[in-house]
């Protein structure tokens, strides 16, 4: 999966513990898509 992928490469380049980072991807595919979408 790409999001697991991105995990470890963003715990490798921080030096942070894989635990740091949720299991799953917090937001859906639509969110993802949308240009205008903004995380609270």
């Amino acid at each position: 999966m790409i999001y697991r992928r991105a995990v470890r490469l963003a715990a490798q380049e921080t030096a942070l513990p894989l635990s740091t980072f949720p299991q799953t991807c917090p937001n859906t595919d639509a969110q993802l898509r949308d240009h205008h979408y903004l995380p609270e």
